[in-house]
Order: structure tokens, then sequence, then C-alpha cells
């Protein structure tokens, strides 16, 4: 590559300096030349925000800026904050504490500039691994592959909203996407999550996403990290809150009365738990779509044992109908 396109780079840190440490240092080692690099901390505990100055002092880091929130503004705000400081053409912003290869930046470079306009960004394979500090690639668990090994392929819109109503298959630590588009459709704050949003609103635009069939970065999934934690946890919960409203969000102009709420197991989940307001939002939804549904997944989804559970859940959605409460 003769020229190198300025690229953006942005760690977000909360309460996991050691590990942040860790992912500054795999930016630096990569091969590409022109990269803005920062770091936004979004309100950690003071004695995680020392670790990283003082990491940073140490390694002469004076192209990477520290900006530190006062306030803890959420995954999809601190990315927005990221945005607005963003002079890249591209911009890798969900890096957090996962480690990139040395040549992930250029090789992404090169497919999306020779990508057409149609083309916001592109996402590749992840490699999931279990480490602690300074244990290098740690213990391997798996691909993230978004789906099989191949040539470079070209996701239309059509594709990729087939592929995401069945989960979100998109490895969010791979991603580049284009600046440009990025700052006209900016993270949505209502959202838990940042990613799966942002995929949602590709599908809506009818623009497509690049697949680099090659590992671009390791996936470091923790003990405590929100895909390792109970069906009932808050943040968990909340996760299964934001897939629901994606899927719908995907369905709206479509007649698949069918496939609403085929994902009945995550409000399966919500109604099982403590969280009166999930537990609400989650019936005034059941409501707004008049329980579209509810028979399909009855009449498919029993061979998994799961017969119990929705005759419980069923009963709830009944019992509802008649009162505002639970």
């Amino acid at each position: 590559m003769s020229d190198y396109p300025l690229v953006t780079v942005c760690h977000l840190c909360y309460n996991n300096a050691e590990y942040i440490c860790e992912a500054i240092n795999a930016v630096r080692e990569t091969n590409y030349p022109n990269i803005q690099h920062f770091v936004i901390d979004d309100a950690s505990r003071p004695e995680q925000v020392d670790v990283l100055r003082g990491f940073l002092e140490k390694i002469d880091a004076s192209d990477i800026n520290l900006i530190v929130h006062e306030t803890n503004r959420g995954i999809p705000a601190s990315q927005n904050h990221a945005v607005e400081l963003a002079r890249g053409k591209y911009f890798i912003g969900s890096i957090s504490d996962d480690l990139m290869i040395p040549s992930r930046i250029e090789s992404d470079v090169d497919c999306l500039e020779e990508s057409n306009g149609n083309v916001v960004g592109l996402f590749a394979i992840a490699e999931i691994f279990h480490a602690k500090i300074g244990d290098g690639n740690g213990h391997f668990m798996g691909l993230l592959e978004g789906f099989s090994p191949g040539i470079n392929h070209t996701l239309s819109s059509s594709q990729l909203r087939d592929m995401l109503l069945k989960k979100n298959f998109i490895p969010a630590p791979t991603v580049m996407l284009k600046t440009a588009w990025l700052r006209a459709n900016r993270f949505d704050t209502t959202y838990f999550l940042e990613d799966y949003p942002q995929w949602v609103k590709v599908v809506n635009e009818g623009k497509s996403l690049m697949y680099r069939p090659e590992t671009s970065t390791y996936y470091r999934r923790l003990e405590q990290s929100f895909s390792a934690r109970g069906r009932k946890d808050y943040y968990a919960l909340r996760i299964r809150q934001d897939v629901i409203r994606c899927r719908m969000e995907l369905m709206k102009d479509e007649q698949e009365v069918h496939r609403k709420f085929d994902e009945l197991r995550d409000g399966i989940d919500i109604f099982q738990s403590d969280n009166l307001r999930l537990r609400r939002w989650l019936l005034a939804t059941i409501r707004r779509h008049r329980g579209t549904g509810v028979l399909y997944y009855l009449a498919c989804c029993t061979n998994r044992r799961y017969l119990l559970r929705f005759a419980w859940y069923l009963s709830k959605i009944l019992a509802g109908f008649g009162s505002q409460r639970i």
C-alpha cells in the first residue's frame, strides 16, 4: 500500500486497566504506520485510572490520549464520544481489552480501500482465549467466525438481515467501520449493547458489510465478562432485552408473522427474573404485537425441552392481558 489512510483506534475502559494495557501494546506492535490512538475511561475507580496513567507514562506514549469521564456513560455513549474525536478515515472502537494481531489494520484497510460505496465496514474472525494478565495468548477456547471460512465476501443488507435474525453473528472486536458512516449513524444510547443495533442500521439503510475470513483479533473471555454471566444476571437480562428489540426492528417492515417472538427463550428468562421494569417492558411489547409467534414457538420449539417453561410463560402472558401489572 503506497498510501496509508489514517485509522482511529479507541479502547473503552471500565475497571479493567491491566487488560487495556496489554491491548494498547498489541496496537503499538502492529505494522501500520498511521494510527490515531486513544483510550476512553468511563469513570473507573481512581486506582484503575492511576494504573492507566502510570502505564502510559512508563511506555512514553505521548501519541496516545487518555480521556476520563467523570460519570459513567455506558458503552454506546462512550462510543459516540470516540466517534466525535475520530479523525481517521476508518474507525476501530470495540477493541477494549482484546488483542489485535500485527497485520490486522493493514489487511482491513486494504479490503475497504477496494470496496464500493455501499460497503460501510468489515469484520473478520476472532479467536477466543481465556487468559490472566501477562499470560500471552492464554488458553484457546474456539473461534468467532461469523460464518464459514472462504474467500472474501460482501454481504448485502438482505443477507445480513437473514443472518442477524438468527443471532448477532458479527464479532464486534474484529469490526472496522468507515468513520463517515458512523458520524451519520451514531450509537443508540437507549440500548445497553452497542454493536447489534448498529448492524440493524446497516440493514435498514440497505448497506453492506465485508467479511474477511482470517483471524484479526484475539477475543479475551473473562469469568466476569457479560458472555460468561448467569442467565438471570441483570446485565444478561439487559442483553436479552436488546436482542428482542433488534430482532423486532429487523422485522418491522416484514409480514413474517410466524417469526416474531421466535426468541421467546429470552423472554422466559426475563419473566422469571425479579426485575419488574424488564418484565413490564416485555409484557407491553407482547401486547403491542398481539402475542405474535407464541403458537409458532409452541409448535416448533418444544423439542428442545422448553414445553413446561413455555406453558408457565404463556400463563403469565394470558394473566397479564387484563392487567397493567404482572
